[in-house]
């Protein structure tokens, strides 16, 4: 996933899930909450 950074964007790597309505991403066994309103792709 790409995500819109201030100074520039960033890459997250891992696995998508929905967890109680929030998009998440399981990277290394942890969930890592996605901040939708900075989803600019995801590949």
């Amino acid at each position: 996933m790409t995500l819109f950074g201030p100074f520039e964007d960033e890459v997250w790597e891992g696995v998508p899930v929905v967890y109680a309505g929030d998009l998440h991403l399981m990277v290394d066994g942890e969930s890592r909450r996605v901040p939708v309103e900075r989803l600019v792709s995801v590949r």
